[in-house]
């Protein structure tokens, strides 16, 4: 047999923290027929005083008026009928416009589980555009949602299972309504004390439960009123709760009320943001940039530059590491943008992070920030060589490739290197976006100006796949005369020898190391752009390169310079012999792929917004709950 639907129902209702009620009350709560029309009794307490006014307005529904300043006497009374008749009990806080649709989703929710003991319903504002969001148990006031992103919740979850829960409409089944005693007293207010009765059945397993499809509004509530939208707990019945129940807080915090109330927290800031209310708000995750000069920071910076040149009708703030505020001189850089180097509390439409994640951690930042976490893959290297990176970044990219809601790879080479790895990545949206290719945008007019020396440039710091110090070892061995500069290892210089460690020199300072050498030479195995291809064919040099699948999809786009690839190291000596008697040498065709002008910064800020608006143009397709699963789950590993 059914618990509910073949049981008959009772219903209280609490007025007496309404001031309105006495006042044109028919007009201002039509109908109440219509919601205790099925009830075998009806109980509604008022403030003293207002019983008269009330009375000739439901004289005629059969109520039972009780004039009292507390209803929790008169709530214990109602309770201890309906659990001797057997019957259910709809305890109505305020003047709410229940209804049967709204009645029978919330009997529908406790009929899933016979140890659901309560069901609360979702609360509208008087115009129906939002719905209130408990918050904290109902101690606190919670915000109102926009309605339309009750679609997005009620579509992943019809009934959300929560510890206990006060709001304006709850459902007590029979088993439930007087097992637990007469409410405590003590409390100075209905809320206090039902809460107390909840922790009660909870502690004996039985669990609230948030019926999303039952919704119900209250009179002369609106969105927009300055007033608290719902019932907050005096401070001495929330003292008194804390100390009759200590794992009030962590019964909201560790079993999903706490990442409900957060996702929806965020995804009605998207929402609003969809439907032209706000702009939308952007976290752009710089941490990675360190205090030094490399690829890395000059793709991070060169992103976020182009980007603030764009002016996107977004906010925007940019996270960042507090070393390298003073070295890259950023504290001035980005007028109207918010700078922080902690991650901020506000919530924003979307995250990107501009080079990929090294840690779970950085990922679980911006995942509690943002409805949309994106990241720019950068390339596939610290997992292949594996010996650089921090521990356990098999975990970490998996994690990414299974949650991210939006990936950019820096080359299509890099995306086919992700997607062959981690191939869950295949499912997210995705898009290649190449960094520029105009020599304009690689060409500093003051380095432009020095006279050509005769040094060979060999770029590359001393990774094993950069290849770099095996490199300047063989050309020291094989051109003993010939002046070598290094700019990457830490080696001992020589007469013919000079080095510069990678990261140690200034953008201008490195312009310059290009635009004097004669030969620019980049032997690494393994990228996932190249920055120095780009730079040394933009400054019209002739560059000797390790021959990929990369370096044809970068020379295609490259139209100036001269390109030479070898496969081996002694491919390079060789060539070099020839180049330097003036022989003729294999070259590499350039601008294969070049339709229209050269790409350039400008191009790639306006391909970041567009692909950040198409991922967020939908807050349904957001990946965040299912991420939330996966993050609570590598939070209960730490403890």
């Amino acid at each position: 047999m059914s618990r509910l639907f073949d049981r008959p129902m009772d219903i209280f209702i609490d007025l007496t923290a309404d001031g309105e009620v006495g006042r044109r009350t028919e007009e201002a709560w039509p109908h109440p027929d219509r919601f205790t029309a099925r009830a075998r009794r009806v109980t509604c307490v008022v403030r003293p005083g207002t019983v008269p006014a009330l009375s000739k307005a439901v004289s005629s529904l059969g109520w039972t008026l009780l004039p009292s300043s507390s209803a929790i006497a008169a709530c214990s009374e109602a309770m201890r009928r309906a659990a001797e008749d057997g019957a259910s009990l709809l305890l109505l806080h305020g003047r709410v416009e229940a209804s049967d649709e709204a009645v029978f989703a919330m009997r529908q929710s406790l009929e899933r589980d016979p140890m659901f003991g309560c069901a609360a319903a979702r609360i509208r504002c008087a115009d129906g555009c939002c719905f209130r969001r408990p918050s904290r148990s109902g101690l606190a006031a919670g915000p109102w949602i926009p309605r339309r992103a009750l679609a997005d919740v009620a579509d992943v979850a019809e009934v959300e299972i929560c510890p206990e829960l006060f709001e304006s409409s709850l459902l007590f089944p029979p088993e439930i309504v007087g097992e637990f005693g007469t409410l405590d007293t003590r409390f100075a207010s209905l809320p206090g004390a039902i809460l107390h009765y909840l922790s009660c059945a909870r502690r004996c397993g039985y669990r609230t439960v948030l019926s999303n499809r039952a919704v119900m509004g209250i009179c002369g509530v609106s969105c927009d009123d300055r007033r608290r939208p719902g019932p907050a707990v005096l401070p001495s019945d929330e003292a008194l709760l804390h100390q009759l129940t200590p794992e009030l807080n962590r019964g909201w915090e560790e079993f999903r009320a706490e990442s409900n109330e957060r996702f929806e927290r965020l995804s009605a800031h998207v929402h609003r943001t969809v439907g032209g209310e706000r702009r939308g708000s952007l976290l752009l995750d710089i941490r990675n940039v360190g205090a030094l000069h490399n690829g890395t920071s000059r793709a991070v910076l060169g992103c976020v530059e182009a980007l603030h040149r764009l002016s996107p009708p977004w906010e925007v703030s940019v996270l960042v590491q507090p070393s390298a505020i003073p070295f890259h001189g950023l504290g001035k850089s980005w007028p109207g943008w918010e700078l922080t180097t902690t991650v901020p509390r506000a919530p924003f439409t979307a995250a990107l992070r501009l080079s990929q994640p090294w840690h779970i951690q950085e990922m679980i930042d911006l995942h509690q920030v943002a409805l949309f976490n994106m990241y720019f893959v950068l390339d596939t290297i610290s997992w292949d060589v594996v010996y650089p990176p921090p521990r356990r970044l098999d975990g970490t990219w998996s994690f990414l490739a299974d949650h991210a809601d939006g990936l950019l790879f820096d080359s299509a080479f890099t995306e086919r290197r992700f997607l062959a790895r981690f191939g869950r990545a295949a499912e997210a949206p995705r898009t290649v976006c190449h960094y520029p290719f105009d020599p304009a945008d690689y060409v500093d007019r003051r380095a432009t100006t020095t006279a050509t020396s005769d040094y060979m440039l060999v770029v590359g710091n001393e990774l094993d796949h950069k290849d770099a110090v095996r490199t300047i070892e063989l050309l020291s061995t094989v051109f003993p005369f010939r002046p070598v500069v290094s700019l990457g290892p830490q080696l001992s210089e020589t007469p013919y020898l000079r080095v510069h460690r990678a990261g140690s020199l200034s953008e201008h300072d490195v312009g310059c190391l290009y635009a004097e050498a004669r030969f620019v030479i980049f032997p690494s195995l393994y990228e996932g752009f190249g920055f120095p291809i780009v730079t040394a064919l933009a400054l019209g040099k002739t560059l000797i390169a390790r021959k990929s699948e990369l370096l044809d999809e970068i020379a295609a786009r490259c139209s100036t310079g001269r390109l030479i690839a070898f496969t081996r190291r002694d491919e390079l000596a060789d060539i070099l012999g020839r180049l330097f008697h003036g022989e003729a040498v294999q070259e590499e065709p350039l601008g294969a792929a070049i339709s229209g002008a050269p790409r350039r910064w400008p191009d790639v800020a306006r391909d970041i917004m567009a692909f950040t608006e198409q991922v967020t143009g939908q807050p349904a397709r957001s990946n965040w709950l299912s991420r939330e699963h996966a993050v609570n789950q590598l939070l209960a590993y730490r403890t």
